[in-house]
């Protein structure tokens, strides 16, 4: 019920159910995949259910547990085709929530997603990583055409948060011993970039009521520093180079290029990028090339955005050029 903070707008009120209803959907199918999953071992640990399906692989009931469960998941993360609530309730929850809901929910969705399927049922992963790469084709051909397509800010992040689904998901093709760094550091430098992009919309939705293009018109003229933690937040994410998004983004397709059909996945995820660029750079046009501003001169952002947005804009860089440092802050 995040979604509705603001009961009075109808937007916020429609994101609300329709997050309710959809939510309630993919918890039938996780439950239904729970209770399959403890029919077949009867045990919830992880460890054992891995054993089970290293020495039953052909379980039916087994395996039907285990795609119940990847379909629920696969809609907490925003994976096409279970994407179909995210544009809308992206688009009417407060921005502050999208925001919450794009980066910590989504980022905890892919750990869980990550451990469930490689530790309890890694030992059946034939039997899951064809439909879960046919998932990854659909999210990062559907997400970014869709993204092309949008004229308002908030709707273009919640189609760009789903092809980024896609991309993480290439973590579990070609699996190697930095498949787990590979994951976190993807994770953490798309979560500067979304705190980088949410600042701006959080700022803009707040004085103009609206996330149209129209609204960031010469942003970049009353708010620089914003304007550019914004924009490269969003290179990072369309894996432009010397950005923390392209080094996440090239560990990832180099790990996946060594799976049966990689080389395929990773020319769809490129692709995908490609088009991305395109509707980041919409985006950052509005903010940067036009020669008046709709911003007033007054209307300035606290000191807070100002230090948050350097710390944004140089962890990215610096990531972006020194990926190591990653591995040695965090003990990877």
């Amino acid at each position: 019920r995040s979604s509705d903070l603001n009961k009075k707008n109808l937007r916020s009120n429609e994101a609300s159910i329709k997050y309710f209803l959809m939510g309630a959907f993919a918890t039938g199918f996780l439950l239904f995949g729970i209770a399959f999953i403890y029919g077949s071992v009867g045990s919830f640990d992880l460890y054992k259910i891995q054993d089970f399906g290293v020495s039953n692989p052909k379980d039916l009931m087994f395996i039907l547990g285990v795609l119940l469960i990847l379909c629920a998941l696969a809609f907490k993360v925003a994976l096409a085709p279970f994407h179909m609530w995210s544009p809308d309730v992206y688009y009417g929850a407060p921005s502050l929530i999208t925001a919450f809901m794009a980066s910590v929910v989504k980022i905890s969705g892919f750990f869980a997603l990550f451990r469930l399927m490689t530790i309890g049922f890694g030992g059946v992963t034939e039997n899951w990583i064809n439909v879960f790469g046919v998932f990854l084709i659909i999210t990062l051909l559907l997400a970014n055409v869709m993204g092309l397509a949008q004229t308002n800010a908030k709707r273009m992040l919640a189609y760009s948060s789903v092809s980024h689904a896609g991309y993480i998901g290439l973590v579990f093709f070609g699996m190697t011993s930095l498949s787990t760094y590979n994951l976190a550091f993807y994770l953490f430098a798309y979560a500067l970039a979304t705190v980088g992009v949410f600042m701006c919309l959080i700022y803009v939705e707040k004085l103009k009521r609206e996330t149209s293009f129209g609204a960031f018109k010469g942003l970049a003229k009353t708010e620089p520093l914003l304007a550019t933690t914004a924009s490269v937040s969003m290179l990072s994410m369309a894996g432009i180079p010397l950005t923390a998004g392209f080094m996440g983004k090239f560990s990832l397709f180099s790990q996946a290029m060594n799976s049966q059909h990689g080389v395929f996945l990773v020319l769809i995820a490129v692709l995908g990028s490609a088009v991305s660029i395109a509707y980041y750079l919409r985006l950052i046009i509005s903010m940067f090339f036009f020669k008046e501003s709709t911003f007033k001169s007054s209307e300035k952002v606290t000191i807070t955005y100002n230090i948050v947005g350097v710390f944004v804009i140089a962890s990215i860089v610096v990531l972006g050029v020194f990926p190591d440092l990653f591995a040695r802050l965090f003990g990877l």
